[in-house]
């Protein structure tokens, strides 16, 4: 009886943890849609399709509002983007270069590739400038070291669920998710936040690095966000688990 309390207090947890992680997913990338939006705009302005297109910015963004939907419910993986933002140019015209660019590509060619590269970049940009994380918040009434630790074990529940939820488990390592070198890194890496020696992307980034190695699983990005932002939040942020 006591396993099957101890079973089931896990997985309630672990739904209660989920909805965090989505919470805290969906808080991040609707927060910094407005620059991630922006900065793709310019991106794009900087390519230099045919003269015959001229992207409508409302429309742009209402389409990047759809994108950023589908990223947080897990149904467009980062790397299609690119597919996307493609055809939704192609509504607006030839997704070509512009008359003079094709003359100075005329002795190299792939004119479509150089395109496609470009729109790489710009997509590439777009999805990290979305999952950005803020600084934590240090006041003389908080300790962030202390809050991490007491919050550790319920933000590995939630970031194991999250990444089984956009399908990042068979790509991890279990092993160091549930070793102590993973408290130690995560530790060690908020001090070096703390004290201005580091910075809260590299520390994400050191997260899934730590967990994927050199395996460049995007979504994964989405959870060690959120992993970071739980273990930082004060303690009267409504996202937080009193766990």
């Amino acid at each position: 009886m006591e396993t099957f309390i101890l079973i089931l207090t896990r997985a309630l947890l672990g739904l209660l943890l989920t909805t965090i992680a989505n919470e805290i997913i969906e808080y991040l990338s609707f927060k910094n849609l407005p620059e991630a939006k922006g900065e793709f705009y310019n991106c794009l302005n900087n390519i230099e399709f045919d003269d015959n297109i001229q992207i409508d910015k409302e429309s742009l963004y209402a389409f990047l509002n759809d994108i950023r939907e589908s990223y947080v419910s897990g149904n467009l993986p980062p790397i299609n983007t690119s597919k996307e933002v493609m055809k939704f140019i192609g509504m607006f015209g030839d997704l070509t270069l512009n008359k003079i660019s094709k003359e100075l590509m005329n002795s190299k060619g792939e004119q479509t590739s150089s395109i496609k590269k470009d729109l790489n970049i710009c997509c590439t940009m777009f999805h990290e400038r979305l999952f950005v994380v803020e600084e934590p918040i240090l006041t003389i009434n908080n300790d962030i070291v202390a809050m991490a630790l007491k919050r550790y074990d319920s933000a590995v529940i939630m970031l194991y669920d999250c990444f089984k939820k956009y399908g990042c488990l068979p790509h991890i390592n279990e092993r160091k998710l549930n070793h102590d070198s993973f408290r130690e890194s995560t530790i060690r890496n908020l001090k070096y936040v703390i004290s201005k020696t580091s910075t809260p992307q590299y520390m994400v980034n050191v997260v899934r690095t730590f967990l994927f190695g050199n395996n460049p699983i995007e979504f994964g990005k989405y959870c060690s966000a959120a992993y970071y932002t739980l273990i930082t939040l004060v303690e009267n942020h409504s996202l937080v688990c009193s766990g």
